[in-house]
């Protein structure tokens, strides 16, 4: 009767163990049944959710301690420096990377350039990086460098200009949110750090991709063509 199909439940169960847990099963039986029925089936479900458990709670270890590794990790690279020697030379025009660049005019001329140092060791000027990778990157990417610096440079140009305006434009109440700020600058110089400072265009992923790339680019066609020998 009743313990026969009850013996046959917990036979088809065991069958299926992989698929179905007395739990699944528990609601189809009578609101009264002895325990002793099922109670081995009972006993091996709560023993495989006490080793689920076990085996959580040693993955959650491991991902607290991964993630202390992590913080250490980025602690470790806030306090890392790199030693530009004096002699050093920008990885792209070729000059002294704590020179300034041969475009650099007026106070850039004079107060030098700045510069990216990968870890790799190499080292440029940010305006030869950003002209270097712009033959590089997407046009998606080339886009968006060009829509930072955009920014960045009527940013700085507003902030110069309201220094000099700030007591005024305070005296005629003008709102002070509506004009850039040192940390807004910020903010769109990492921006750009980001972008540009990804990966080293000499030996990273970015020069891997560029052995599909002619020799000679769209827009250097005309300069090429000047270099032809004549017969």
């Amino acid at each position: 009767g009743e313990r026969a199909s009850l013996a046959k439940a917990l036979a088809f169960l065991k069958e299926t163990e992989t698929v179905l847990k007395i739990e699944d099963v528990l609601p189809f039986f009578p609101d009264f049944v002895l325990i002793d029925d099922f109670k081995e089936a009972i006993c091996s479900s709560l023993e495989e959710y006490n080793r689920q458990i076990e085996d959580l709670k040693k993955e959650m270890e491991t991902s607290s301690l991964s993630a202390d590794n992590i913080r250490k990790d980025i602690a470790r690279l806030s306090e890392r420096h790199a030693v530009v020697e004096g002699n050093a030379p920008c990885s792209a025009c070729g000059r002294l990377v704590l020179a300034p660049p041969l475009r650099a005019t007026g106070s850039v001329a004079q107060l030098g350039s700045p510069l990216y140092l990968f870890p790799c060791s190499h080292a440029f000027h940010s305006s030869c990086l950003i002209s270097d990778l712009k033959h590089k990157v997407s046009a998606t990417q080339r886009a968006q460098i060009d829509t930072l610096q955009r920014q960045i440079a009527d940013a700085a140009a507003a902030l110069q200009r309201g220094k000099g305006t700030s007591k005024s434009g305070a005296e005629m109440g003008e709102d002070a949110s509506s004009h850039p700020t040192e940390s807004s600058l910020d903010v769109l110089r990492q921006q750009l750090d980001n972008v540009v400072g990804a990966e080293c265009p000499l030996c990273g992923d970015i020069m891997i991709r560029s052995i599909t790339e002619p020799f000679i680019h769209p827009e250097e066609v005309e300069l090429a063509k000047s270099w032809a020998i004549s017969t």
